[in-house]
């Protein structure tokens, strides 16, 4: 089962709440890592910040309410295209770093039972890399998914 079939809304705005130290009326890192720590979450500051940065869809460094309750399954996440899709791109992003370079995608086409040479990945890459930092950011994934320029 999972936490969402246990937690009611109420109380995971209440933990919301709780874990709002600074009553800003969204979370930082530090506040969320903070409150499970309180709680006796065992993981490693790491994997909360992994988890922090999924449910950040604004990509603004802070979790609001809405981003909350849409990671806690309070509200259905295909009515909110941008946390759905920063969930597919830090899916790619497996070492959490932000973007995407040529082996984390060669690692997603593996998984999906695709094979490409390293130079067809650094290709796929450049195609969308906008700034030519050899890696795909966030805005520029968004614009490659969306057909924007």
């Amino acid at each position: 089962m999972s936490i969402e079939g246990i937690m009611s809304a109420a109380q995971f705005e209440q933990f919301f709440a709780q874990a709002d130290a600074d009553k800003s009326g969204d979370l930082d890192v530090n506040e969320l890592i903070a409150v499970l720590k309180k709680r006796g979450y065992a993981g490693s500051d790491r994997q909360i910040k992994q988890y922090f940065a999924q449910c950040d869809t604004s990509g603004d460094g802070r979790i609001s309410k809405q981003e909350y309750m849409v990671a806690m399954g309070q509200i259905p996440q295909e009515n909110h295209m941008e946390a759905t899709m920063r969930s597919v791109f830090t899916s790619f992003d497996k070492n959490g770093d932000g973007s995407i370079d040529h082996k984390e995608l060669q690692a997603v086409f593996a998984e999906m039972g695709k094979t490409f040479s390293e130079a067809d990945m650094k290709r796929m890459i450049n195609l969308s890399d906008k700034d030519n930092s050899g890696t795909l950011e966030y805005e520029e994934f968004i614009a490659t998914v969306f057909g924007r320029k």
